[in-house]
C-alpha cells in the first residue's frame, strides 16, 4: 500500500479532507497516492504536518529519529 494512503487513512480522512486542508484538489491527492505525480518540497512538508511526522516517513515506515528531522532544509 501506498505510504500516503496509509497514513491518510490512520488518521481517518478522505482524500478531499486532505485536499482541502492542503489547499489543493482530491485528484492531485488521489495521482500523489498512486505515485502518478510527484511531490514538491511544499507537498512534502504539507503532507508531513498534516499526517505529524518527519518527511522522510511519507516514504518509509521506519520511524526517523527527532534529530534527523531537525537538520533538514527545504529550499523552495
Amino acid at each position: 500500500m501506498n505510504r500516503l494512503k496509509e497514513l491518510r487513512e490512520a488518521k481517518g480522512l478522505t482524500q478531499t479532507d486532505v485536499a482541502l486542508r492542503l489547499g489543493t484538489t482530491q485528484p492531485t491527492v488521489d495521482r500523489h497516492e498512486r505515485g502518478d505525480r510527484g511531490l514538491s518540497g511544499f507537498a512534502i512538508e504539507g503532507y508531513a504536518r498534516l499526517y505529524g511526522v518527519a518527511p522522510a516517513e511519507l516514504f518509509t515506515r521506519k520511524p526517523v529519529p527527532a534529530e534527523s528531522s531537525e537538520e533538514v532544509e527545504y529550499q523552495y
